[in-house]
């Protein structure tokens, strides 16, 4: 190395890491030291489980980025089987009708014509109350969270007018932090670069309970990352081995070192050789240059085995079976599938409408009955 660079220290780069983790107290709090050796301890903002973790369009984790999977990467990955599972719950909910009782005692009176069940059925004007319940069970799914925007409200007993539900990407929870146990001060919406506020009693949010969050819920891709990320890789390999001529692992070896002349010698063989249309042409390359193989196949690659166990994954994680998604084996018979739609309707549907009921009957069902006047003594 020339003297004067020595001189000026660029021979080697010895960098120290921004922040060094050393542990925790005994408040919870993080702690950190900076490369100047300044100790920091903090506690992890909420919202920071909905930071944006890359540009990776396949993926929705990387383990190098935030702890959590953000939302909205959480809300693309309604593809593939992930959609398929999506689909089959929030299909099966939408189909279950709403019934209201009005309770006084043991007696159990049901109400057919009430401004709640009203609500619940004509929901908004561009949207029905089928679209509401599956729009709802699909952020639940995706996210863990769903936010109604409950439009029309002056104060935290008013009736709302209509239910938009928000798209869980793009809402944030804010907290009031001055005392302890912290507040819900208000839920920041952002569409189109405008940020809207909304009070805590115009949100109705219904989420999946995670046990590290109180304040924000936990959805099945959020949890699975890496098993939805070897699906969605898996079949992109196996799409870009058709764009490329079905060939696995070619590359050219050539005699020249001119990085112009390799450039050319790529992209005509990219151009000419490459894509469905010219597959099994005959190529013919420049003096010099080889046609080598790497020896990895489409076989060596046991694409169907891994497509297959990270399927049963997926879908073990959102406890739905191939049978409901009429891809079992041929064995299935009518006892198999009714014994199916049985546990789908008990294990899996039955405790997500549990949930979703109590929200309901704990924040919008007061707003529609008011108190009854005490019984005169």
């Amino acid at each position: 190395m020339p003297r004067f660079l020595r001189a000026i220290g660029l021979g080697r780069k010895d960098t120290a890491p921004v922040n060094r983790y050393e542990g925790f107290t005994d408040r919870g709090e993080v702690v950190l030291r900076d490369r100047r050796g300044t100790r920091k301890a903090e506690v992890p903002e909420v919202n920071l489980k909905s930071e944006a973790l890359g540009d990776d369009p396949l993926a929705i984790y990387k383990p190098t980025g935030a702890k959590h999977v953000d939302a909205a990467k959480a809300m693309g990955s309604f593809t593939g089987w992930a959609f398929a599972a999506v689909n089959a719950i929030a299909s099966e909910v939408a189909n279950i009708q709403w019934r209201l009782y009005q309770i006084n005692g043991n007696d159990h009176q049901e109400q057919e014509d009430h401004d709640l069940l009203t609500l619940l059925e004509g929901v908004n004007e561009h949207m029905t109350g089928i679209e509401l319940k599956y729009i709802t069970v699909a952020h639940l799914e995706l996210t863990g969270n769903c936010y109604w925007l409950l439009d029309g409200l002056n104060d935290a007993t008013s009736k709302p007018r209509a239910i938009y539900p928000l798209n869980p990407g793009r809402v944030r929870v804010k907290l009031d932090k001055s005392s302890f146990p912290y507040k819900i001060s208000h839920y920041e919406f952002t569409l189109d670069g405008k940020i809207s506020k909304f009070q805590p009693y115009q949100i109705l949010h219904i989420k999946y309970p995670d046990p590290g969050d109180p304040y924000v819920g936990v959805g099945v891709p959020q949890t699975i990352p890496s098993w939805i990320d070897s699906d969605n890789y898996a079949m992109e390999y196996n799409r870009k081995f058709f764009i490329n001529g079905a060939q696995v692992g070619l590359y050219i070896q050539s005699e020249t070192n001119v990085e112009g002349n390799i450039d050319r010698i790529k992209r005509g063989f990219r151009d000419n050789y490459t894509g469905n249309e010219n597959a099994h042409k005959i190529p013919v390359l420049p003096k010099g240059a080889k046609l080598e193989h790497t020896g990895l196949t489409q076989r060596d690659m046991d694409f169907e085995k891994l497509t297959t166990a990270t399927r049963d994954r997926i879908l073990a994680a959102f406890r739905v079976s191939k049978t409901i998604l009429g891809t079992a084996e041929s064995d299935t018979n009518r006892a198999t599938a009714e014994t199916a739609d049985y546990v789908f309707s008990k294990r899996t549907i039955k405790p997500k409408m549990l949930l979703i009921v109590s929200y309901i009957n704990e924040y919008l069902v007061p707003r529609e009955t008011p108190p009854r006047a005490p019984a005169p003594r």
